[in-house]
């Protein structure tokens, strides 16, 4: 109960605050929070796909016969390649949980942002 009580005690601080600038503020913070979800949910793709870009180029350069000078080269993009790609999986399992539970319910989100400011 006292918590509850804090948490409106806060908010009544914050819109005193904010004034007309409120209903202005609000729906701006919970879409932010819905962008920040697709930006976790996307972010590791993306690495994925450049990890898988970097290991192609490097596979594709490795099978040329001109590119037997710079085999460190090649294997650097492959061994860079698979780094990243297994990063970003790692990247991924963390990420995109918390990018769905921001798209589910960015207000909650948006809430929680708002008292962490306060």
């Amino acid at each position: 109960m006292e918590m509850t009580q804090e948490i409106m005690s806060r908010l009544d601080a914050i819109a005193a605050k904010f004034g007309e600038t409120a209903d202005y503020f609000w729906p701006k913070m919970v879409e932010n929070q819905i962008i920040e979800g697709w930006i976790k949910i996307s972010s590791p793709f993306l690495g994925i796909l450049v990890g898988i870009i970097l290991f192609y180029v490097g596979f594709r350069l490795h099978k040329k016969d001109n590119f037997n000078d710079a085999e460190d080269y090649v294997f650097g993009f492959i061994a860079v390649g698979i780094a990243v790609g297994l990063l970003s999986v790692v990247f991924a399992f963390a990420s995109v949980p918390m990018g769905i539970k921001e798209l589910y319910n960015p207000e909650v989100y948006a809430l929680q942002d708002l008292l962490r400011m306060f």
